[in-house]
């Protein structure tokens, strides 16, 4: 074989090989921007959660609120939550004479995210009824709150 037919040989070898390391490169490159691609689609898909909370208080109805519901209003605002708007709260008003196991029972299957209660029958419904869901206590009942608790 002549020189010049072995190097051209040799340099249509050399191009194979660079065009084969080229697809190569395309290849993993079309590969990570399938995947990054395919990442936002199901990133895209997933809607924001709209937290609920479940709020039961026994002070006022579903008329009258009352001032703690008020006050727990406010205090959402301050934080930057509007009900209905960017989170979902359930308000249960409690009846005197009882009730409280039946209220927190209906707030759970409702799937709320977070349990607001003061009075003591509905603290210690809430923490009868689960240990999954978080309880926030709101009460001023000190020591007595705290018997039941534990």
């Amino acid at each position: 074989m002549s020189a010049s037919t072995l190097f051209g040989v040799l340099n249509l070898s050399e191009n194979l090989k660079s065009k084969i390391s080229n697809l190569q490169w395309v290849a993993i490159v079309a590969i990570i921007v399938a995947l990054v691609m395919i990442g936002v689609r199901t990133e895209a898909r997933q809607p924001n959660k709209i937290p609920r909370i479940g709020f039961i208080t026994a002070t006022g109805n579903s008329m009258a609120p009352g001032p703690q519901v008020e006050a727990f209003r406010q205090g959402l605002k301050d934080l930057g939550y509007i009900a209905g708007n960017n989170c979902v709260v359930e308000y249960r008003f409690e009846l005197y004479g009882g009730g409280h196991g039946a209220l927190v029972a209906e707030l759970l299957q409702l799937r709320v995210d977070v349990l607001v209660v003061g009075s003591l029958p509905a603290i210690r419904a809430a923490k009868e009824a689960t240990k999954r869901i978080p309880v926030v206590i709101v009460t001023v009942q000190g020591s007595r709150c705290l018997r039941v608790c534990r």
